[in-house]
């Protein structure tokens, strides 16, 4: 593993990822699209957005019983 190539990625990936603007709405329409593409693969996962000590959105979404 090259670490200085995994390291531009992921500074390349942070650069891309960055948001205009964020809000409360933001974080609402982020974590319901999460949730729904955890669903949607049947993947169990815990989503929390937080931005500056508040909690925007959480929830979890368990993987289904199989």
């Amino acid at each position: 593993m090259d670490s200085e190539r995994d390291l531009a990625r992921i500074a390349e990936q942070e650069r891309q990822l960055q948001f205009e603007r964020f809000d409360n709405a933001t974080a609402w329409v982020l974590g319901a699209r999460l949730r729904a593409a955890a669903e949607g693969r049947g993947a169990g996962v815990t989503i929390e957005i937080r931005w500056a000590g508040q909690t925007l959105f959480s929830t979890p979404c368990p993987a289904p019983h199989r």
